[in-house]
């Protein structure tokens, strides 16, 4: 859907190998996988969610990610058979979810963020998360966004103030020290 409204996905295709490979790697080593996905439906958008504007005053907003149509289908990376499927319908992962829940149920203290657009979705979970308690590690390159200033941006947000900013290659190498 951001493809057809004019936005350059290239980052976003970009990243996509890196990230297949970085889950592959989550899998192997038992460590939980789990998808957010976006739905929005008339029944859970609000007025003021339907109003939001961009700075530049911007409500003419196409609606993405509509419950029902392939614009809320996963986009170059899907679920594996055991991997935990959440659906948002917020920025942030951890709004109107159980997502609190399954991560206490996994025993899990800790977040690798990966995922689109880092600078809205991404980085509205690592706040939420950091402020439900959890450590907070974004995947610099297994995130991207349709705007580099706003990747970087959010990467610095992140290093001041929320957690860590690592690239995937790093935390596999953590994995295949520590999880032999």
């Amino acid at each position: 859907m951001l493809g057809e409204g004019g936005l350059d996905l290239h980052e976003v295709q970009k990243m996509i190998p890196t990230l297949e490979h970085y889950l592959n790697m989550a899998r192997r080593y038992d460590v939980p996988v789990i998808f957010v996905q976006t739905t929005h439906s008339d029944v859970d958008s609000s007025p003021a969610w339907k109003g939001r504007k961009s700075q530049n005053g911007d409500t003419g907003r196409r609606p993405t990610c509509i419950k029902g149509t392939w614009g809320c289908e996963f986009y170059g990376v899907r679920p594996n058979d055991g991997d935990v499927i959440i659906t948002k319908h917020r920025y942030s992962a951890f709004v109107g979810t159980n997502l609190a829940q399954v991560l206490n149920s996994l025993g899990r203290d800790s977040l690798l963020l990966t995922g689109v657009a880092t600078n809205v979705c991404v980085e509205s979970t690592a706040r939420d998360a950091l402020n439900h308690d959890y450590h907070v590690v974004l995947v610099s390159d297994c995130t991207a966004t349709t705007d580099e200033g706003a990747q970087r941006a959010t990467e610095q947000n992140i290093r001041q103030g929320f957690g860590w900013v690592v690239p995937a290659a790093d935390i596999c190498n953590i994995w295949e020290r520590c999880m032999k």
